[in-house]
């Protein structure tokens, strides 16, 4: 059983087309698996017998109809056996009798050494299974996954329907599970709370609901955009930030939360109780950690221009500004300095007036841009204001302390941002109160 085989694992009839590599993998034989066939059964079923063992080769299960068998397989088994190419007619004649067919299946699973699978395998199955919920929670996917995990582990693969009773109880244990972690972090009145919340209208019109309000996406970046994550942010922290969801996995997590964002309000109503619940909290808490990850980004945006700005002008004013002054400088020192009639004295007198005393040229560009960003405080006082630097870092802190998974992960980072991050915007704010 190998992984090239895993796309058909679980499949009861042929694909449309078999490649060159799955007829050489699947359905060539070598010396001694000829001679067992030619043992086992008589000439004009060892072809039939064939086709069964490849196809459980292929994908771990039993051939259910030969309603299509490709062409190619059947002239491939037929200069393996060196005999005469049957044609489907041929072989649905051959298994007229359905014990004919059931006979060559069971031959052919204990030949290979499949196991059929047991309670033991089962509860191994359905743990793996459940350490992938961590990741999915798609009943496809699940499902594919546990035909995988039998194939690769030597066991014939059950019937599609039973595989999918099987993840369909796994995940309605898995929501009961994530909604019993609910009721452990949150009182059954605050989840109330938030539900009533969200499904609250927005405004005294009552055209927008709060829940409609948190699906809008950002729009551009600007001030405006970063002042509605600002409100966002504001009205969800106080409703879902204080509570821990660290029982539930993340990913499944944002699972429950795309399903309610996916959700018509008309339809919420419709929903159990236990899933209306834990959607909405989970929902919740993604809407507060997007807008948390989008309102640090357009922070981060906002002031990367602004810098990128003051250095433009640096640039493009200060410095052509300053080879112009130095020029002409350094021409009215020389100029001085060839007049052989002006006196010493006189020449150092003029060259102090020239100079000035105590003036001096910056000695970087960051001294320039600091200075740009000085000179035009209002450009970004209200930039400042708005986001209030020490509350929102102060803010995102808090929020990861309140997590321990995360906080040992992402410690060093609050502390990267309130040791440099805050401080420069806190020299600038100190540069602007100076020069007002």
């Amino acid at each position: 059983m190998k992984h090239w085989a895993m796309t058909y694992a679980g499949r009861s009839t042929f694909p449309k087309d078999v490649s060159e590599f799955e007829l050489q993998r699947a359905f060539s034989f070598d010396h001694r698996e000829r001679r067992d066939i030619r043992k086992a059964f008589r000439v004009r079923y060892r072809l039939a017998a064939a086709l069964q063992l490849g196809f459980l080769k292929l994908t771990g299960t039993a051939l259910a109809s030969l309603a299509h068998v490709p062409t190619a397989v059947l002239h491939h088994l037929g200069r393996q056996f060196r005999g005469p190419v049957p044609d489907l007619a041929t072989l649905r004649a051959l298994y007229r009798r359905r014990t004919t067919r059931f006979e060559h299946h069971r031959w052919a699973v204990e030949y290979l050494g499949l196991m059929r699978i047991d309670a033991r395998a089962e509860g191994n199955l359905l743990a793996d299974l459940r350490q992938r919920t961590h990741g999915t929670l798609s009943r496809t996917r699940l499902e594919q996954y546990g035909r995988e995990w039998l194939f690769g582990h030597f066991y014939l693969i059950p019937s599609p329907r039973r595989v999918t009773r099987w993840v369909r109880a796994l995940v309605k244990s898995v929501e009961v599970d994530d909604h019993n972690a609910v009721q452990r972090a949150i009182k059954p009145n605050q989840v109330l709370h938030i539900l009533e919340r969200l499904l609250s209208p927005r405004s005294s019109s009552g055209a927008m609901t709060a829940l409609e309000w948190l699906r809008r996406a950002p729009r551009r970046r600007s001030l405006k955009t970063l002042r509605e994550l600002l409100d966002k942010y504001s009205w969800l922290e106080p409703l879902i930030g204080n509570f821990d969801l660290s029982g539930i996995p993340c990913e499944r997590r944002r699972v429950y939360a795309r399903r309610f964002r996916r959700r018509r309000a008309a339809d919420l109503l419709r929903l159990s109780r236990l899933r209306l619940e834990l959607e909405a909290v989970c929902f919740a808490a993604a809407a507060l950690a997007t807008a948390t990850d989008d309102m640090l980004r357009m922070v981060e945006i906002r002031i990367a221009a602004i810098w990128r700005w003051a250095h433009h002008i640096a640039a493009e004013q200060l410095a052509p500004q300053r080879v112009r002054r130095r020029g002409e400088l350094l021409a009215e020192v020389r100029r001085l300095v060839a007049d052989t009639s002006l006196p010493d004295a006189e020449c150092r007198h003029r060259l102090t007036q020239l100079l000035g005393p105590g003036e001096g040229i910056p000695v970087s560009r960051a001294a320039d841009v600091r200075g740009v960003l000085c000179r035009n405080a209002r450009r970004i006082h209200h930039f400042l204001h708005l986001i209030d630097a020490r509350r929102v870092v102060t803010s995102c802190g808090s929020f990861l302390r309140r997590s321990t998974r995360w906080a040992a992960h992402f410690s060093w980072v609050r502390a990267a941002c309130v040791a440099t991050w805050v401080g420069s915007i806190r020299r600038i704010v100190v540069d602007i109160a100076v020069q007002i």
